[in-house]
């Protein structure tokens, strides 16, 4: 793609400046023709006119006498040189820097200065005579190139306008000297060199111009396209990288899920064994324990014994959700019953750290569609968890509410604990990505809570969402699809 754009840019860039050389020389040569040539040529006419009625009319039956006469002959002729002082004085003008009058043959009549030449004599009387002498339209007009001596005798070319106009008897001749007359031609040579040079330098400077802006935005175009492109390569690469950087990492993280998961499966059986016999020893079925420091050593090897195994099921758990293998049943689950049921459970664990567990679900039954020993899971990991962070004297606020207009119902848990950082909130829903401070260490875990409870709840087809601040406390927000049929009020279960 980025070499279509350097090829297009080279291409754009070199038809800009074919435009800019041929759009400036159509402009110079406009301005030449109409606002050069155009008044130029009707100074002419009027200078023409004037002097075909004040000198051409007069002398004709002069003229038409003396060009059957040798060319030698005609200065001895006091009408001719009458006929050349005449045209002297109406044809020298500022503007004018050479005027000539020519008869058909081509022969000069009156001259204005004899040291500049037109190459194109012929031609140009030629043309102007070429007409059937009806009319005065016809006229010839060329720019030309001649060359002048200088003040300091230096030969220099300057560029004129010659304009050539027939010159036409108007006045009464008898027939036959009307069947014998014939047109002659006034020539005009113009000085147009300083507005024809002014014009060129103002040509080449906008083609400079043209130049200098066009070619560095190419070359800038393409010099940083091929930086992009190899910017573009190189984040590719950087990508590829990262993807198989993933793709390994991924895999190792399965390959360490699946050891975990092997391990704690293989640690149940003999936990399971532990319990059970601490069970039988604290009950004393067997006999009396007869020292009651082995009563407290049989619970805490019991205690211990069941928080292993519960992190061991909560390892299990994670490991099957992450893989998508967790086995989720739904079903109608009365969620106002199901809480009501957790509190109660988390009261003494609360009641140990000071913390204050405020009941704010209706007493109404609310039914949703999930798998009710999950949903126990989620909310005694997130009771836990609001507890174990809250500092003594604070509080957790369990609420519920219908939202009608979606048709859902939010719970929501809201502590006044140490909260967390914006930063680390990513953390905390990552496994095994608790945040270490004073008060995680009251209630040993894995850092599974959080992101298991999290993807509990999106297999339930919940949505999860939490929200910290430090030292102000964290609120987990959960929705439920609410189903249509609720149970009706009843204490049961509730009590």
């Amino acid at each position: 793609m980025f070499a279509n754009i350097r090829i297009f840019s080279v291409l754009i860039a070199f038809f800009i400046l074919l435009a800019s050389l041929v759009g400036s020389y159509m402009a110079r040569e406009y301005i030449i023709k109409y606002f050069i040539n155009a008044p130029l040529l009707g100074l002419s006419l009027e200078l023409k006119e004037v002097y075909t009625k004040s000198i051409w009319n007069r002398y004709y039956p002069v003229l038409h006498y003396i060009k059957s006469q040798p060319t030698s002959e005609w200065g001895s002729l006091y009408q001719y040189q009458s006929f050349q002082l005449a045209s002297g004085e109406y044809l020298d003008t500022e503007s004018l820097i050479k005027a000539t009058v020519f008869n058909p043959e081509g022969k000069v009549l009156f001259d204005s200065d004899d040291d500049i030449s037109i190459a194109h004599k012929d031609l140009l009387i030629q043309k102007t005579m070429s007409s059937d002498g009806k009319g005065d339209s016809q006229y010839f007009m060329d720019i030309d190139e001649i060359t002048v001596s200088a003040d300091n005798g230096e030969k220099i070319k300057k560029n004129v306008l010659v304009i050539a106009l027939p010159l036409n008897v108007t006045v009464e001749l008898d027939e036959v000297k009307k069947q014998e007359a014939e047109r002659g031609v006034l020539e005009f040579v113009y000085d147009i060199d300083h507005r024809h040079n002014i014009l060129l330098l103002g040509q080449y400077l906008f083609i400079l111009i043209i130049v200098i802006v066009i070619i560095p935005v190419a070359l800038l175009v393409v010099i940083s396209s091929r930086k992009v492109e190899e910017l573009i390569d190189k984040q590719q690469e950087a990508a590829l990288e990262l993807a198989n950087a993933k793709v390994i990492a991924e895999s190792e993280s399965r390959a360490k899920s699946q050891f975990l998961a092997n391990i704690s499966h293989e640690l149940r059986t003999p936990l399971n064994a532990i319990i059970g016999f601490s069970e039988l020893i604290n009950s004393e079925s067997m006999g009396p324990l007869n020292n009651d420091k082995y009563k407290e050593f049989v619970h805490d090897i019991k205690a211990s014994g069941v928080h292993l195994l519960s992190l061991i099921n909560d390892i299990l758990d994670f490991s099957k959700a992450d893989e998508n293998k967790l086995q989720i049943n739904l079903e109608e689950v009365d969620l106002t019953k199901t809480i009501k049921i957790c509190l109660r459970m988390m009261a003494p664990r609360s009641q140990e750290a000071g913390v204050t567990l405020i009941d704010e679900v209706p007493a109404e039954h609310i039914i949703i569609l999930a798998d009710n020993k999950r949903t126990k899971q989620v909310m005694l990991n997130l009771l836990s968890n609001a507890v174990k962070f809250t500092p003594e004297g604070g509080k957790v606020v369990v609420k519920v509410w219908k939202n009608l207009d979606n048709n859902s119902v939010v719970m929501q848990i809201k502590d006044s604990g140490i909260g967390m950082a914006a930063q680390d909130l990513a953390r905390a829903l990552s496994p095994f990505g608790q945040i270490e401070n004073k008060l995680s260490k009251r209630f040993e875990g894995t850092g599974l809570g959080l992101p298991l409870s999290k993807k509990l709840v999106e297999l339930m087809n919940g949505s999860f969402e939490i929200q910290s601040e430090s030292n102000i406390g964290t609120t987990v927000t959960i929705v439920f699809s609410l189903q249509s049929g609720d149970i009706e009020d009843s204490e049961e279960g509730l009590t």
